[in-house]
């Protein structure tokens, strides 16, 4: 898959974007070809939507891509972990103030690098890489309902921490 259609996108962090500046990255991407005349409006923008790979994507729901191809238990815990972080306002401002003030594309993709060569002993927005995962762990933990909270205790976090 083409640069393009990858990643993150451009303006991710520039002060305007929005859904309209979504639909401009995806609407940039060169078309795939699909059906014809017969779709309606509404298919062809679910195709155009279809068509582009970012780390994050809109669909008709939001779709955490780097997590789609690992195996069931990882991505059941990884899904835990995002909703105890993100089902609560104030704690992803929380998060957000911690993690922020680096230059928003180039931090996250310095973060990738350096996990992608040193692991878990890595250092990603000042921190060590184990330690955030420890703190985002406990602070998942505190705000999924009991009952979900297995997902973390039982899954592969739990060898990790």
């Amino acid at each position: 898959v083409d640069p393009g259609r990858t990643g993150i996108p451009p303006s991710l962090f520039d002060a305007g974007f929005g859904f309209a500046a979504y639909a401009d990255y995806v609407l940039a991407a060169a078309t795939i070809v699909r059906g014809g005349a017969e779709d309606s409006p509404l298919q062809a923008a679910l195709h155009e939507s279809s068509m582009v790979f970012p780390d994050v994507r809109l669909r008709q729901y939001i779709e955490v891509r780097v997590a789609d191809s690992c195996p069931i238990e990882r991505a059941l815990a990884y899904a835990a972990l995002l909703k105890g972080i993100f089902s609560d306002r104030d704690t992803v401002r929380t998060w957000l103030e911690k993690l922020g003030g680096g230059d928003g594309c180039g931090e996250i993709l310095r973060a990738q690098d350096a996990l992608m060569a040193q692991g878990e002993g890595a250092r990603v927005y000042g921190f060590p890489v184990r330690a955030l995962l420890e703190q985002m762990t406990e602070t998942a933990l505190a705000r999924l309902p009991k009952d979900e909270r297995y997902y973390i205790t039982n899954g592969v976090l739990q060898h990790v921490l």
